[in-house]
């Protein structure tokens, strides 16, 4: 998640009022409009499973990808086997060891005829202009930008800082459509943090393999916003010559990530979906599933005018709620709204489990400042409140597969963005449960009604991620009778909020100030109370 860059803008303001000779983009898109495809091209994807999906259609199959290299794995076995096409919708593919192995997929498809359409907010599109405007060139690529910024390179965050109204509305989906028969959906990126590739820390994270009719919704969404007249093709933003392409696929072809120097090339390698892709044998659940999304027109209407967003379709779900609703999300700041609905199940006796990062755990510290304001308000109506801590699931056997191949374990980040409502209703996507992602931001969910993979996803992430051995427990003490300093007045009845968790080796350990984050976490924090951003959070 990424602050908001409107004081980039005012830094660089007479930098970029003395500059001349920049060209600015003209509203609407160079159309090409295409028909979602309907009906998949590419049934061989239907006898990947140990139960061949054409056996149980109008279902499709699911598939829970929350191992990083099961994930990565998978988004590569499905570009290396695609037939005719493959849409690709994100926020940020960065031009890393992940992002070159996606880039160099889709390159080899492009040259087996295969359509590759790629669609990234402009916003992740760090110094990669002449890269993706090269891969643009290839005759069965296309690629478009989201809301792009008129100026480009190093003045592409002055504009934003500028133009908040309109450059900070992004596209935050992530989605991966090939064959229109196989897609992912879910919460991670195509850059290294997303799937542990740098050896050093990961964001704890899942996605969804689908299998079946369910893509033909994906593919709906994909042309709405493949064809909104904020989206521009490259040829648009950047120019380049044609023989520049040659030395990128002469540079992507002979990629290689150093397999000595990367133990997680072994992991990858080892992929249980790997395996049971090549075998055939993946263990499909099956079931129906909606897909909700914001209508991209809403990064063009008021922030407030609910007629294009997802939340309004998301509520009913949430509200229907009779035993329990669990919620996994790691940029958590609820609003008068929210808390107006979990007063609602709280009193109908419906139980609320919320897991999100703790300080220590946090990228965007500055976020975890405005969810705490909240701390003693949802603590008081009965919601089960947990954060996330940087040693959590050092206990299993991934985290010591990884020790043993590297020598350290991860630290840990929450970026999974799930939810499960009566351990039957599984919704899984990009959305964060915060103001941007609510009114701000694009956003997609799966909703998918089915007790098998939610019971699936409670006892392999949910009861393991909520255990304390993972995660703060949050909770309020009575703080002793004092003396106020300049009164002498004895202050008595005060609570304050602790947090409980259990080391591996049994004990138990209590905070009381922030979940014992470091002293420049808690300034990272705190600063942003004096910066006009609560809207942008």
């Amino acid at each position: 998640m990424k602050l908001h860059v409107f004081f980039t803008g005012l830094l660089s303001v007479g930098l970029l009022l003395s500059t001349s000779g920049c060209s600015s983009l003209k509203q609407g898109a160079d159309y090409h409009p295409q028909t979602p495809k309907l009906k998949p091209v590419n049934d061989t994807f239907y006898a990947i499973g140990s139960v061949d999906v054409s056996t149980m259609l109008p279902q499709s199959g699911f598939y829970p990808l929350m191992l990083a290299p099961d994930s990565l794995a998978a988004r590569m076995m499905l570009m290396q086997n695609a037939k005719k096409s493959i849409d690709l919708q994100y926020y940020e593919i960065l031009d890393d060891d992940v992002g070159r192995i996606i880039f160099k997929n889709a390159l080899d498809a492009a040259d087996r005829g295969v359509k590759v359409r790629i669609l990234m907010d402009d916003i992740g599109i760090i110094n990669q202009d002449k890269q993706l405007s090269t891969l643009n060139l290839h005759p069965n690529i296309e690629i478009r930008v989201f809301n792009p910024t008129s100026y480009r390179g190093s003045w592409k965050m002055v504009e934003m800082g500028f133009k908040p109204e309109s450059s900070g509305r992004r596209m935050h989906i992530k989605s991966f459509n090939v064959d229109n028969c196989a897609i992912i959906i879910g919460r991670r990126n195509l850059a290294v943090e997303y799937f542990g590739f740098d050896l050093k820390k990961i964001f704890l994270d899942n996605d969804l393999l689908i299998v079946g009719p369910v893509a033909s919704q994906l593919s709906y969404e994909f042309d709405a916003y493949w064809n909104y007249e904020k989206v521009f093709s490259y040829d648009k933003l950047s120019k380049i010559s044609k023989e520049k392409l040659e030395v990128i696929r002469k540079g992507l072809s002979t990629f290689k990530i150093d397999i000595e120097g990367n133990p997680y090339v072994s992991l990858l390698e080892q992929s249980q979906f790997k395996k049971d892709f090549d075998a055939k044998g993946l263990d499909f659940i099956f079931a129906d599933a909606k897909i909700l999304y914001d209508k991209p027109q809403k990064i063009s209407m008021d922030a407030y005018d609910d007629s294009t967003h997802l939340v309004k379709q998301l509520v009913p779900y949430l509200r229907a709620a009779q035993k329990s609703l669990y919620i996994v999300n790691p940029y958590f700041v609820p609003n008068e709204k929210m808390l107006g609905l979990f007063k609602e199940l709280r009193e109908r006796g419906v139980e609320i489990h919320v897991l999100t990062n703790s300080l220590p755990s946090a990228d965007a510290p500055f976020v975890y400042a405005f969810y705490k304001e909240y701390h003693k308000r949802l603590l008081d109506m009965g919601v089960d409140l947990h954060e996330v801590k940087t040693s959590a699931f050092r206990g299993d056997a991934y985290s010591h597969k990884i020790k043993e191949e590297t020598g350290h374990f991860l630290e840990i980040q929450l970026h999974g963005k799930t939810m499960l409502i009566d351990e039957e209703t599984l919704i899984i996507g990009s959305m964060n449960l915060d103001p941007r992602s609510s009114y701000q931001n694009a956003e997609i969910v799966a909703v998918v009604k089915n007790k098998a993979l939610a019971q699936q996803e409670m006892k392999r992430f949910f009861n393991i991620a909520f255990d304390i051995k993972n995660s703060f427990k949050l909770s309020t003490e009575p703080v002793p009778p004092y003396k106020e300093f300049a009164t002498g007045r004895e202050i008595v009845g005060e609570t304050q909020i602790v947090w409980t968790s259990e080391n591996l080796d049994g004990t138990t350990t209590k905070f009381y100030d922030d979940a014992g984050a470091s002293f420049m976490k808690k300034l990272e924090s705190n600063l942003i109370y004096y910066f006009p951003a609560d809207e942008q959070i």
